[in-house]
Formats: C-alpha cells, structure tokens, sequence
C-alpha cells in the first residue's frame, strides 16, 4: 500500500523529504522545488480549498515549531499560495500566510519561495499579504527590524518596499518607511516636526551607531545604556572579538542559541580561560533551567560537548569542514582575527615561526574545563527534561566492533557506540519513568552453533536507566556481536510475546538485506495486532544500508541515514505518529 499523500506532506514539513528516510547532515539545503513536495497537489482533489489536511497540517507544525527544516514549511506555503489547480486554496494559503507571519525570516523566507514559484510576484494575495505584515508591526517593532538591515535570500525591506509601495497614515509608520528607502539623516531632516517619529528614529540612530562604531567602549556603553536587539550576526568584526560585548548580547540570547553558538564562541577564541565571557558563558550552560519548550536535548548537548573537546587546532581541519558543510567564520572576521594576531606579535613579522602562528587563525589554548563541565552538566539535566511518548518499545543493538571504532564522517566527533549509547539512554530515562517496563534493550549475538548462519538475541538486562553514558558504551563493548537481520528481530519479540508498538534497529551500514515490511506482517499476525499500529525505525549509524528506499515505502517506516542533533526529535515526532 503506497504512502498516503497526508503522511508524505508531513514528513516534508518535518524534515524536508517526503520520504521514509531522514539524512543526518551538518547544514540542510533550503534550495526546494516543486518536485520535493508533490504531496499538496495529490490532496486537492479532495481537499480543494485545504481547510481539511493541507493548510490544518502546515499550521500544526508552524505553531509547534517540531520542523527541523523550518523553511520546508514556508515553502509548502507558498506552493499552497501559488499553484494553478485550485484558486480557493491559493486565496487561503494567503489568508493563512497573513496569520502566521510573525518574524522577519518567516516573511522572507515566504516571499522568496513565492517569487520563485510564481511569474507574477505572487499577485495581489502577496501584497496584501506583505502590506498586512507592515501594518501589524507596532513603529518600536519595525524599528527593531529595519534597523538591522537584515538580507534574508538576497531581499531587503527595501526591495519589499519598491514592489508595493507601502503607505501608513501613522507618521511614525512613514517616518520607517522613509529611512527604508533613504537614509537616517535625510530621515530626520524631512520628520523633525513630527514628535511621534522621534523615537523609532532614535532606537535606529542607536543600532546604526553600534554596527558603525569601531570603538569597543562606545558599543558597550550604547548597549549597557539602551539594551537594543542586536543579532549578532550583525556585529561588525571588531566588535565581533570583544567579549565585554558578548556578554551584553549574551543576556539577550536563550539557552538554546547559547547552545547552538558554541563552536562560534570557541573559534572567535572566547572560551579560553582567562576570557570573562567564558565564565559567562559556563554559568548558564550549567545552571540555567531547561525552558519547557526548548529544543535541547541530550544528543545536541552531548555533540556540543565533544565537539568542544576534539575541535583540532589546525587550520587546515576547519577548512576540511567547511567544505563538507560545517559552520566555520565569516571571511570578515577571520580578518579581524588575522589583524588581532600581527598586532599581538612581539617579533618581527618576517620571523618565520611567528609568521607560522599568525597564519594559523583558529584557537590553539587550552581547553576551559569549567565549559566542559557545565556542557556534561547539560548533558545530564537534558535527560530529565525529555517527555514521554507513552509507548512500548523493542531496541536491537549491533554490538560488533565496527561500532566501536568508527566515527560519522558528518558527525566527525562522536563514534558511533557513543550515538548508540546516548539513544538507548533517552529511551530508557524518557519512557521507563513510571512502574511499567516500557524499553526492552537487546543486542544480536554470534551464533552459539559454529560454520551455521542462524541468529541470537539475547536481551541486554544490566541496561537501566540512569546509568552513565560511559556504563552504557562498557555493557556495549562486552558484547561480542553477530549479523544483524530485521526479519530475526521481529521473529524474537514474536516468539517472546512482546507486545511492542515500536521497533527500534540501532546498527553500523552493515544490516543483513531484507525486507522489513514482511518482518511487521508476521509479527502482527502472531500476536494479532494491527499493523498500522507497529512501527520500524532503523538508524544506520554509519552510512546507508543496502536498497532504503526499495523497502522502507510504509508510512509506518522511518529510516535514518547517520546521526546529529536532530535525529532525537525526528524520532519523538515520528513515534507520536505527526508524521
């Protein structure tokens, strides 16, 4: 039975494929087209206007923000806006896209998708749509905005502002509209005589004098004195190294983009140990409460705390991840940091080993242990923040040596027996919270009979929840592991009466080829369940196992290529059956 086109919608909205398959990677294209998300015109035969499935399932996830690929959001609405089948759920999308807007990025993003998908700039629905956008806006908030100068897909509020001519009978209102296609000063000069403009115009002055500024000291006293949002994207290079400024813009930023901004601070060389920002930075990451609706979770703390500890020191290193995909500097702030190392040179600059280190840009201290123990202190309190999905899983480990030893090349940090480990782990403290045993950890073994091909599964009883990850990755290794065969593993629970709802396969590339489908059949048959109600989900830790998309095409089917931060939430997502 093919994937219904409701499931294939929200397996694009959560992670950018209509696919059964998500592929672990360090940055993911926002580059969609019309192919990736056929799904939408499959459902206007019945659902012409999109009140039922299309534009109820982009809201759900838009207003949960479960999308890891948020623009893969965006851009199912803009096909629902421009497409030619169905005029009433173009004439909704729009309604929909004028409720949902909130932030400059979703606009952006919403905008380009739709001029790239339409010949017309989307028609009068996108004005009305971009026009409503302004109109919503207090003047403090597009202040806030435009101050920032923000190119999102090569669009400014300029270029917004030439295609539909915005017009507001709040002078406060055209006062902004003015500096967008001006400047400041010709700004003032034309609203001076208007009291209520004065202070959107204010707050601008403000921010541009802090992104103009190449002295540390004014910055810090404007942003101490006034606190305007500055992205700090948006610091210019000088300011950009100073850490009396990142510990302002610091306060300002949620745990989660602490978090995320790790690997940045490292490479702009303020977690060294004798920076303030370090110890700024440590303080939250080990004490701040987990917000209830943050995205952190033990596996993106766990990569952030290894990847802290391996980063090598080499030049040549980074350029290595750069080129597959990695966030590494911006070209104008690796210059700032080159001019930072010359004038920090006691020797002549023709001195060949100081020449040497000036060349080298990236940090070569010595590693903060107070950051690393705050990132292992977010590790732990990251368990007991996971939620619960209520159901009853199986969990297969392949315990052979390979996993031991091998390393994602797009995770370059964490071997795969740690990813294993940290997975059973969330399993294990997320779902074994109450008096039911709801996780059954097992590992496939070498056959006990010599020169046969048959199989064993032995369940892993010493695993428990709360156990360390370096407990978990020691009963791993005690193991000695044998071939992995899903088909085997469902005829193990089936033989076991297991009542299961989710089976989970953690593996290297190498998996025996079969396929699982026949696997879910013969387990239901057996304990008489439904198979709607039985899901598979096979992470191969290490690179793509034989023939994925030939058998994993059920809705109740999810395969993941690799690891990285957001395979926990693809799998919660998926177990709660929104995909």
């Amino acid at each position: 039975m093919a994937v219904p086109p409701e499931v294939r919608l929200k397996r694009f909205l959560h992670y950018a494929s209509e696919e059964g398959i998500y592929i672990a990677q360090p940055r993911r294209s926002e580059d969609f087209f019309p192919d990736n998300i056929k799904s939408i015109l499959a459902l206007v035969p019945t659902d012409e206007g999109g009140e039922n499935v299309i534009l109820p399932s982009i809201e759900k996830v838009f207003k949960e923000g479960t999308s890891i690929a948020p623009t893969s959001v965006m851009f199912a609405l803009a096909v629902c806006a421009t497409q030619t089948e169905s005029e009433k759920l173009r004439v909704n999308a729009q309604r929909k896209a004028r409720a949902l807007l909130l932030n400059e990025e979703d606009l952006f993003d919403f905008a380009h998708y739709c001029y790239k998908l339409s010949t017309n700039k989307g028609g009068q629905g996108m004005r009305r749509t971009i026009t409503k956008w302004y109109q919503k806006k207090t003047p403090q908030e597009l202040a806030e905005v435009v101050a920032v100068k923000n190119k999102i897909h090569r669009l400014r509020h300029k270029d917004l502002m030439r295609l539909y001519h915005m017009k507001s009978e709040d002078r406060a209102k055209q006062a902004i509209f003015s500096y967008i296609m001006t400047d400041l000063d010709k700004t003032k000069e034309a609203f001076k005589d208007h009291l209520e403009a004065a202070a959107p115009l204010e707050y601008i002055g403000i921010v541009e004098q802090i992104l103009t500024t190449t002295e540390e000291s004014v910055a810090v006293d404007l942003l101490t004195k006034h606190k305007p949002k500055i992205p700090p994207h948006s610091l210019p290079p000088k300011l950009h190294l100073s850490s009396e400024v990142w510990s302002i813009i610091a306060s300002t930023l949620t745990l989660d983009q602490m978090l995320q901004m790790t690997q940045h601070f490292f490479k702009l060389k303020l977690l060294k140990n004798n920076c303030p920002f370090a110890a700024v930075y440590a303080d939250r990451i080990a004490n701040e409460a987990i917000p209830p609706n943050s995205k952190i979770d033990p596996t993106q703390a766990f990569i952030e705390l290894k990847t802290f500890e391996m980063l090598p020191r080499k030049k040549e290193y980074f350029k290595m991840l750069k080129k597959k995909g990695h966030d590494v500097l911006p070209e104008s702030v690796v210059a700032a940091l080159r001019a930072e190392e010359a004038a920090n040179s006691t020797e002549a600059s023709s001195n060949a080993g100081d020449k040497k280190k000036n060349e080298d840009l990236y940090p070569t201290f010595k590693l903060n242990k107070k950051i690393i123990e705050a990132l292992n202190n977010l590790v732990v309190r990251s368990f007991k923040s996971l939620k619960p999905t209520g159901k009853r899983f199986l969990i297969g480990v392949d315990t052979r040596n390979v996993l031991s030893t091998v390393m994602y090349v797009k995770c370059p940090f964490v071997k795969s027996i740690d990813a294993a480990a940290l997975l059973l782990q969330s399993f294990l403290q997320a779902e074994n919270g109450g008096n039911e045993k709801k996780v059954t950890v097992t590992s496939f073994l070498e056959s006990s009979q010599p020169n046969t091909s048959s199989y064993r599964i032995e369940e892993l009883t010493g695993l428990k929840a709360g156990l360390s990850l370096q407990e978990t990755t020691q009963i791993l290794s005690s193991k000695t592991g044998g071939p992995v065969n899903v088909l085997k593993f469902f005829d193990w629970a089936a033989a076991k009466k297991k009542d299961v709802d989710v089976f989970v396969l953690i593996s290297t590339s190498n998996i025996t080829p079969c396929d699982p489908y026949n696997g879910i059949v013969h387990y239901c048959e057996e304990l008489k369940k439904e198979e709607q109600n039985v899901k598979l989900i096979t992470i191969s830790l290490n690179g793509m196992c034989s023939k994925p998309k030939q058998y994993y095409k059920k809705s109740n089917m999810l395969y993941i290529n690799g690891f990285d931060d957001k395979v926990w939430r693809i799998i919660q997502e998926f177990c709660r059956s929104s995909f």
